[in-house]
């Protein structure tokens, strides 16, 4: 408990995160008329939210994510005419978003992600640049949202059950860097105006109930930043289009299994040169796997431009015919160059650059990069949309670097001084081994094997 005398201070800032802080938020929080910022996160608060918060008619930010906070969303926080940033996820609030938080003009960032709300987004929320995440937030999303939300930078309702079409047009919202409205139920087709995001890196569609051609992408291949796509686990239907080959340069994760999807794959894929997951699992896809996969060491021919594959999924198909002979051009294939192939993608995935990045000269290599940073600058060196989206100060810190020494291990340039691939698993385990209460939540957190 936050000692009584706190309260006669004029304080304006109020940072407690990283503790052992227990029990309820003194009411009397009320009476800091000048308080600007509120940090408390990561303690083990309980009790509701004070009403009287409100009367802080000057705060701007409120953090109070990773707590044991019960109870509704008070209306009253509506009435905070400066608030910016307001973060409540991983607590037991439950009950359903008041309306009067649309009143908050100035609000940039809302995240009420791993809590117990249900409902409907309210219509008047406005000016966000994060929005809700696994919840169990339910009904359709507003159809115009994309106009009333211009600013909007993360468009996040993973793993709700909202239903009804997605909404369109989103393209107003033209700072997108992430779309992901995975696990959910919607229906219908496809955002029509998806390729007008021109700057949108990443896209999450899968575990819904779409139903479309595979015409979409046509408009996609105006995404030329486009690095993350997935739609596995809808009711797409149709073939892969020739323009596939026309997708973003950048494109590393392409996720399409469990549709409906046939024909043939087109030799242009091997046009997508940082292709690292493509899955294509549990469809009716036929024919040969086509010749342009050859120069992967690894991989079969067709995707022989792919040079950055490293997970192909084609199973539950009905290829035929031979896998290419240039299946086994290059060095020989050995557990060792698997455990560095891993390595690598973990560095890559957990910093956000690639081993041809013009960062790294001379001696620099993305390994080197990794290996000056642990541990104590890890957090500098981290891709800075897993800091934005996992705001979870020691936690994900000490996770990153448990998961970037295991890359760095793996990627190491002398086969002997990797680790086997059971060491490799058990440590990941270890690294997540953490309660699910206090683990935090993230925008791609389904990347999970099983999917791809």
């Amino acid at each position: 408990m936050v000692a009584h005398s706190i309260l006669s201070c004029s304080v304006r800032r109020i940072i407690l995160l990283n503790n052992s802080f227990h029990g309820p938020i003194l009411e009397e929080i009320g009476r800091l008329f000048r308080l600007q910022f509120i940090r408390l996160s990561n303690n083990s608060f309980g009790g509701g939210l004070p009403n009287n918060l409100s009367r802080c008619s000057n705060l701007e930010y409120l953090y109070l994510d990773n707590n044991h906070l019960s109870g509704n969303i008070p209306t009253q926080l509506g009435s905070l005419p400066k608030l910016r940033d307001l973060i409540l996820f991983e607590n037991k609030i439950s009950g359903t978003i008041p309306p009067s938080i649309g009143n908050l003009s100035y609000l940039v960032k809302l995240a009420f992600s791993e809590c117990n709300l249900h409902g409907e987004i309210p219509e008047g929320i406005a000016k966000l640049r994060l929005l809700i995440q696994i919840n169990q937030l339910e009904g359709s999303i507003p159809p115009d949202i994309g106009s009333k939300l211009p600013n909007l930078a993360s468009f996040t309702v993973f793993d709700n059950q909202f239903t009804g079409m997605i909404p369109n047009p989103l393209s107003n919202a033209s700072g997108l860097g992430l779309i992901n409205f995975g696990v959910n139920n919607f229906i219908g087709p496809m955002p029509e105006d998806l390729g007008e995001l021109s700057d949108l890196p990443r896209m999450n569609f899968q575990h819904n109930q779409l139903e479309d051609d595979l015409s979409f992408i046509s408009s996609q291949t105006n995404c030329t930043r486009l690095q993350f796509l997935l739609v596995n686990r809808n009711l797409l239907k149709g073939s892969l289009p020739d323009f596939i080959a026309n997708l973003s340069i950048d494109l590393s994760f392409m996720v399409l299994g469990e549709n409906q999807l046939h024909g043939s794959i087109p030799s242009g894929i091997g046009n997508l040169l940082n292709l690292t997951v493509l899955s294509m699992k549990s469809n009716y896809f036929s024919g040969p796997i086509p010749d342009t996969i050859g120069r992967l060491r690894t991989i079969p021919n067709s995707l022989s431009g792919c040079s950055s594959l490293e997970v192909l999924h084609l199973e539950g198909n009905s290829f035929e015919g031979e896998i290419p002979q240039e299946f086994g051009v290059g060095d020989m294939a050995s557990t060792n160059g698997d455990v560095y192939s891993f390595g690598i993608l973990l560095l890559e995935m957990f910093t956000g650059k690639r081993p041809t990045d013009s960062l790294f000269q001379d001696h620099l290599n993305l390994h080197n990069f990794v290996k000056n940073a642990l541990p104590e600058r890890v957090m500098d060196i981290v891709d800075p949309s897993i800091q934005l989206e996992h705001n979870n100060g020691s936690w994900i810190n000490d996770c990153m670097v448990s998961i970037l020494t295991i890359g760095v291990a793996c990627s190491s340039e002398s086969p002997r001084d990797r680790m086997e691939m059971e060491t490799v698993v058990s440590k990941l385990c270890a690294a997540c081994a953490y309660p699910k209460e206090k683990r935090p939540s993230g925008s791609f957190s389904c990347l999970n094997e099983e999917d791809f």
